[in-house]
């Protein structure tokens, strides 16, 4: 974990719970993975999907984007990737 002291880490292998989902959460726990890629991480949520792109809805409205689920992060392919 970083030091508040210094520009420092070391690895802890802690075990770190991320509530909630979304991006927020989802970028939280691969920051956690980047620092202390030995630490157990794991994100609790109650949403269907870990991350979607809310600033790409407006493409969505205009047509740019053809299927909106082209802004949704799959959950199993986001966890399979980042080791969560």
């Amino acid at each position: 974990m970083i030091s508040a002291y210094s520009n420092t880490f070391h690895m802890t292998n802690e075990k770190i719970l991320v509530i909630g989902g979304v991006a927020a959460s989802s970028s939280a726990a691969s920051k956690a993975k980047i620092i202390d890629p030995g630490a157990d991480v794991r994100i609790i949520q109650d949403e269907k999907v870990v991350s979607y792109g809310a600033c790409g809805i407006p493409y969505v409205i205009e047509g740019m984007v053809k299927d909106v689920q082209e802004l949704i992060e799959d959950l199993q392919m986001y966890s399979k990737s980042n080791s969560i």
